[in-house]
């Protein structure tokens, strides 16, 4: 019994085996695709594309029309390849073999055939008249290989009808219909299944578009008119280069249409109607699809953009239309580049199957917004984001593979109401907050703990407080908070910072009393930069062990020189007290620093060409250093707001005096 179950037990792994098998091989993602997708001739300004009926690839020509070293254009399956390469065919005029091998070995043979007809022109077609319309449509010509042309230039007998080209049904190059046709419609073209690429530039007689039987544009079409208000292609599927539309539409339909080859591009006009712009097959897009308004328009109907199949597309752009609130993409997994939503503050969006984009770009949001699950490369927020009275929230993963960047503009200056909450991101590539000014709203990463690229606050303006890191262990990169002016209460504090892997550097300009402090922080990779600004009185870095670059002790931080603003606060270093390792030390203008007891500890990293100070209360050498005189001496000296009777060191008896902002007082020998 035991040896029938061990049986039975091999029977099923290999059964399963064999079955994982088989389910690898249904893998649509294994080459074993071998088709001809499409193929056509050129022969001088002649196009001519075949029709593929199974595996059979029959191409229509005129009568005496030499194909002979005619050029191939062949589409195939992904991975595919063909033998004979069909550029090295010269004979077309006859018939030939083809194999087309998967990326796994898989055979498909071909056989391309010659169909002679009488019906097809193989020249370029102008029709700048009525009269030419009906020499043209005289002929019986069923297609074009080359470009149709109508109303090149304005004449006395302009084209006013299309309706005697009834009988056309392929157009190979350019179908092209000019400002000058002054006709109302493209009645006449409806029996036309395939043109090369589809162009109606400002035609201002034109109301209405409509061509009931395209099936395929296999490069752009552009529709530009200011009194187009109906644009209709029911049975279009594919569209090989971009759609380009500038028309102020009531009525925009596609709904055959699977597939854009390049950019999808449609732009809201000042009289457009369309309230609701709907692709409602439409899967995937090779290009960008951008949304925007005509410049200088004010207002617009549109209020949503529906795309309720697309897959993927490299960029998705949704401009500055204020009457959007609603994007519907409730199947779009893919965005390869940016991903941009201007428009209303409250935009609504749906993006469900999200997986991956690379720049997500947010100006509005109508409700929180949860990146879980998603691989995000950079994610920005601005704009009418901030102005909005609700306060929203972004929740991310524990680990967020991306950056983060808050943009507002330093002028004109906006009224900042709420900056979003950040949950989660416990660890970031970098964060930058640019271009806020005058505001006290704070920014909040509650959770983030390690940032493994830069932190970069440094383009801002009257910023009160840093303090929206409560947790923040470690930055590998730089940090630079820039500029913290003008509030009473600026200050930047990061309590639980331990090191950081560049550069870091803060600065104040601000005429009141600020802080820094920094309790946790052990090691700074790079130079460490303090712009004290006038009022800094204490650094507090009771932790830090090492420097690995310059200290820098300036008033403004983008100037490491002397400079014409002096610190009058500052009077010791004490809060470097565990400093042991420095490249070197520079402290500049610091005009009643007279102590640099705080890094005694570091004076064995030191050497005379590794200290420089300059234009403080004391500006020993580094003899005078070696020589043990760490502070002036013979001198008491107290900032304004030093309460004289605390301070046990000093003999002088207690005095109401009313102080300046500096007090010095010269003492005298006890003996």
């Amino acid at each position: 019994m035991n040896v029938n179950l061990l049986k039975q037990l091999w029977l099923l792994m290999a059964t399963a085996v064999f079955a994982i098998g088989c389910s690898d091989n249904d893998d649509p993602f294994e080459g074993r695709d071998n088709y001809i997708t499409s193929f056509s001739l050129t022969q001088g300004d002649a196009l001519l594309t075949a029709q593929i009926s199974g595996e059979e690839i029959i191409l229509s020509a005129p009568e005496n029309f030499s194909l002979d070293n005619a050029k191939a254009v062949v589409g195939l399956s992904e991975n595919a390849k063909i033998s004979p390469d069909p550029s090295q065919v010269t004979d077309w005029d006859n018939e030939q073999i083809f194999v087309v091998t998967s990326h796994n070995n898989q055979d498909r043979t071909y056989k391309y055939k010659i169909n002679r007809v009488n019906n097809i022109c193989a020249e370029n077609v102008t029709l700048n008249t009525q009269a030419d319309v009906k020499e043209f449509a005289g002929k019986g010509y069923t297609a074009v290989a080359g470009n149709l042309v109508v109303g090149e230039y304005v004449t006395a007998d302009p084209v006013t009808s299309l309706e005697l080209l009834a009988d056309l049904r392929v157009v190979s190059k350019n179908l092209v219909i000019n400002a000058a046709y002054a006709g109302e419609n493209l009645k006449g073209l409806e029996n036309l299944k395939s043109v090369g690429s589809l162009m109606i530039n400002s035609a201002t007689g034109i109301v209405e578009i409509e061509m009931t039987s395209l099936e395929e544009v296999t490069a752009n079409v552009i529709i530009t008119g200011a009194n187009v208000y109906g644009v209709n292609f029911p049975t279009l599927k594919k569209i090989g280069g971009k759609l380009d539309t500038e028309v102020p539409v009531k009525t925009f339909s596609f709904p055959a249409l699977q597939q854009v080859g390049a950019d999808l591009h449609y732009v809201v006009t000042e009289e457009a109607l369309l309230e609701s712009l709907l692709f409602q097959n439409l899967s995937e897009v090779g290009g960008q699809v951008f949304i925007e308004k005509k410049l200088n328009i004010k207002t617009s109907k549109l209020a949503k953009v529906d795309f309720p199949k697309l897959k993927k597309c490299a960029e998705l752009l949704i401009g500055d239309v204020a009457s959007l609130n609603i994007l519907y993409f409730p199947l779009l997994e893919e965005v390869g580049g940016q991903l941009e939503m201007a428009g209303s503050e409250y935009i609504d969006t749906n993006f469900k199957a999200l997986k991956k984009v690379q720049i997500w770009t947010i100006c509005g949001l109508a409700s929180d917004l949860d990146l879980r699950g998603m691989n995000v490369g950079k994610l920005v927020l601005k704009g009418k984001l901030f102005t909005s009275t609700i306060a929203r929230k972004v929740i991310g993963d524990d680990v967020f593979n991306g950056d983060i960047s808050l943009e507002s503009v330093l002028f004109p200056i906006i009224s900042v109401k709420n900056i979003p909450a950040f949950e989660g991101f416990k660890e970031v590539n970098s964060i930058t907050i640019s271009g806020f000014r005058n505001t006290k709203v704070e920014f909040s990463f509650p959770e983030t703990e390690i940032v493994h690229g830069d932190i970069n606050l440094s383009v801002n303006g009257n910023i009160s407080k840093i303090n929206c890191f409560p947790v923040l262990k470690k930055v590998e990169g730089n940090i630079n908070t820039g500029d913290w002016t003008a509030f009473a209460d600026a200050m930047v504090e990061l309590p639980k910072l331990q090191s950081v892997g560049g550069n870091f550097t803060t600065g104040f300009l601000s005429v009141t009393p600020t802080k820094l402090s920094l309790p946790a922080l052990t090691e700074v990779g790079g130079d460490f930069i303090i712009g004290t600004g006038q009022k800094l009185a204490a650094i507090q870095a009771p932790a830090l062990k090492t420097v690995k670059g310059t200290l820098h002790i300036v008033t403004n931080w983008k100037v490491l020189t002397t400079y014409s603003t002096k610190n009058a606060a500052l009077t010791n270093l004490d809060g470097f007290s565990t400093l042991e390792n420095v490249g070197s030390v520079s402290v500049l203008d610091q005009s009643v620093l007279v102590s640099y007891k705080g890094l005694q500890n570091a004076f064995g990293a030191l050497s005379a060409e590794k200290w420089n100070v300059l234009g403080n209360g004391y500006n020993p050498d580094y003899d005078a250093l070696k020589a043990g005189n760490w502070q002036k001496d013979n001198t008491c000296y107290h900032s304004y707001n030093c309460h004289l009777r605390n301070m046990t060191s000093c003999r002088l008896p207690r005095l109401n005096l009313q102080l300046g902002p500096v007090v010095r007082w010269p003492i005298r020998d006890s003996g």
